[in-house]
């Protein structure tokens, strides 16, 4: 039996080549292409792991969405190629979006943080500290918007609940990524 080779391309300038499986390998461009839950479960392996390749390893299996036995299939040059693509899209600076769609929903951010209730800021001082609980600062920040005029916009009311909270999961990691270096800023 023959190898099945498949190619697959991350850029316009990266090709790399699978062998000795037939493999449905999807790579994120960009952090918009990688969800918050990704995210949290990368960190979470990484902050209890110190072998680089298995942090490796496991960083392609859950950005790529394969599984682990997959990612030991991979060529080590393959490998490196991944790797390399990784770290040049996690360098990258990140900006604060005003304003995303999920599932169909357009979200946008507190528009006038003086404006914030007591209960939002709690809820966002609390929860940004912590990125296992990320997701529910990001239901805090941002929320579906209710009407908007050209640059500006209105959200929900605030009333938080752990179904917008598990909805946030699923929001492009830049989008959250941008809201931690503009939090960062503030202080």
């Amino acid at each position: 039996m023959k190898p099945i080779v498949w190619l697959f391309t991350i850029t316009d300038s990266i090709d790399i080549s699978l062998v000795y499986m037939e493999v449905n390998l999807t790579v994120p461009k960009d952090l918009s292409e990688i969800t918050l839950k990704q995210y949290q479960d990368f960190l979470k392996i990484q902050s209890k792991n110190d072998d680089e390749e298995f942090i490796a390893q496991k960083m392609i299996s859950i950005f790529c969405g394969i599984s682990m036995l997959e990612v030991l299939k991979i060529r080590v040059t393959s490998l490196n190629d991944l790797i390399e693509h990784f770290t040049t899209i996690f360098s990258k600076k990140t900006e604060l979006v005003e304003r995303f769609t999920l599932n169909g929903v357009e979200y946008g951010h507190i528009p006038k943080l003086e404006d914030m209730s007591f209960g939002e800021y709690i809820d966002l001082e609390t929860n940004i500290q912590d990125f296992d609980n990320y997701h529910i600062a990001m239901s805090t920040f941002y929320r579906p918007i209710t009407n908007k005029v050209r640059n500006m916009h209105d959200i929900e009311e605030y009333k938080p609940s752990e179904e917008k909270q598990r909805a946030m999961l699923d929001m492009p990691l830049n989008v959250a990524l941008g809201a931690t270096v503009f939090f960062y800023n503030l202080e």
